[in-house]
């Protein structure tokens, strides 16, 4: 099994927490995942050239060529995101606008997703735009993750939340979703 947990924070924080104790309990099951940190990698704004549209493929050579690998062997693909003015992070943004290929091709169809979105008044706003990204590819969501934080790392400290994003990685370990 191929899970790949793509993280859009800017900051180690919340959002990152809360995708490695999902992983944590993909692992648990004996399965591996994968985190993907956007902000560590160097990935440029889709400039609407189009070449996707007649060749099937983005032509932008940066690092986003790494993540489509990691997208199409991708079983479970997880979704992480602060919410940033009622919507996703300027790195998630990036991210799924450099998903356009797969838009046209229907690569990513069918790939169960995981969504989360973090927030300081809420996380609802983000939490659509992930679902809008995953609808418009034909992904099967499976599960959506939100919880309204203030500070750094503020996950860490409900241990039930916390609990509970581990048993969401045993459901997708023992593909229960």
């Amino acid at each position: 099994m191929n899970v790949v947990a793509i993280c859009g924070s800017p900051r180690k924080g919340n959002t990152e927490a809360i995708l490695n104790r999902i992983l944590d309990g993909v692992e648990f099951t004996g399965h591996k995942g994968e985190i993907v940190l956007l902000r560590e990698m160097d990935i440029k704004f889709c400039d609407g050239c189009e070449t996707c549209v007649e060749k099937g493929r983005c032509m932008i050579d940066d690092d986003m060529q790494h993540i489509y690998g990691k997208l199409e062997h991708a079983e479970y693909i997880i979704l992480g995101t602060p919410s940033y003015w009622d919507n996703v992070s300027g790195l998630m943004k990036v991210f799924m606008d450099r998903t356009n290929p797969y838009y046209l091709t229907k690569k990513l169809s069918g790939k169960r997703a995981i969504l989360v979105a973090v927030g300081g008044k809420s996380a609802s706003r983000a939490m659509e735009s992930l679902n809008v990204f995953c609808t418009h590819h034909g992904m099967d969501i499976k599960r959506s993750i939100s919880m309204k934080v203030d500070g750094p790392e503020e996950v860490l400290k409900d241990t039930r939340f916390m609990d509970r994003c581990f048993e969401t990685g045993k459901d997708i370990g023992s593909r229960k979703i």
